[in-house]
């Protein structure tokens, strides 16, 4: 003879009443609106764009490519995500990049390096 391995104390509940009340709609099976369980939401944190924070570092290393591909990235995710901040991070490494271009400019043709003069003027015929 098997044992009952339930307390016998405790009385049974029901098998019916473990079960969610339900209603058929064609061939769906519905839960009742009254009987929906509550299912808690959370609003998710607001955290800081990775991408943003990559091209700010990749700007302060003077990898301009780099940069430049991660602030575009971080721009669109922060645009679609709005529990992301970043933005601004993004168009700083930006502003960072287009400061750097602008002195090497600077300084290439003001020694005449390469790409403005100098050495190529002793090739010319």
């Amino acid at each position: 003879m098997k044992e009952n391995s339930q307390n016998p104390t405790r009385p049974r509940k029901a098998a019916h009443s473990l079960m969610p009340s339900v209603r058929r709609e064609g061939s769906r099976v519905v839960l009742n609106p009254t009987e929906t369980p509550e299912v808690e939401t959370r609003e998710p944190e607001e955290t800081t764009n990775l991408c943003a924070c990559i091209s700010l570092f990749a700007a302060l290393l003077g990898l301009i490519p780099i940069t430049i591909v991660f602030a575009f990235i971080a721009l669109s995710e922060v645009q679609r995500r709005p529990y992301e901040r970043g933005a601004g991070i993004a168009v700083s490494a930006l502003l960072i990049t287009l400061v750097q271009i602008t002195v090497t400019i600077i300084v290439l043709w003001r020694f005449d390096l390469p790409p403005f003069g100098g050495w190529i003027d002793q090739y010319r015929i």
